[in-house]
């Protein structure tokens, strides 16, 4: 299980991701979605380890990721992009396959129900 407890981070003043907690059971999914610069890419690189978590912890199996360093770092960071790192057409192939044809990101969200955390529903 992927676990996002309280992830911020902070650009000077800015927080970019702010206060964001969310869990991923075994073989769940999250879509994350909202506007250009909201944040999305720097939650996807604090949970990489790309980027550095201002407040908070990401646990994975029970293991505090925002603790590791050096080679098992390293290791983290070699697995990680299969949990983090869903392709564009990964995402359309799901949409086709829950029967929204030609659905953009904007109006997936309405004639899909969403993205949320958890299985597909």
């Amino acid at each position: 299980m992927l676990v996002v407890e309280g992830l911020t981070c902070r650009f000077g003043t800015k927080a970019a991701v702010d206060n964001a907690s969310f869990s991923i059971a075994p073989g769940g999914f999250v879509g994350v979605i909202g506007r250009s610069g909201a944040g999305k890419s720097t939650l996807l690189r604090m949970i990489n380890r790309l980027a550095e978590p201002s407040e908070g912890r990401i646990l994975f199996e029970g293991q505090d990721v925002t603790a590791l360093r050096g080679r098992e770092l390293r290791q983290w960071r070699a697995r990680s992009p299969r949990l983090a790192g869903v392709r564009r057409r990964q995402i359309a192939n799901q949409a086709t396959r829950r029967g929204c044809h030609g659905a953009t990101r904007s109006t997936h969200r309405l004639r899909c129900g969403g993205v949320r955390a958890g299985k597909v529903e």
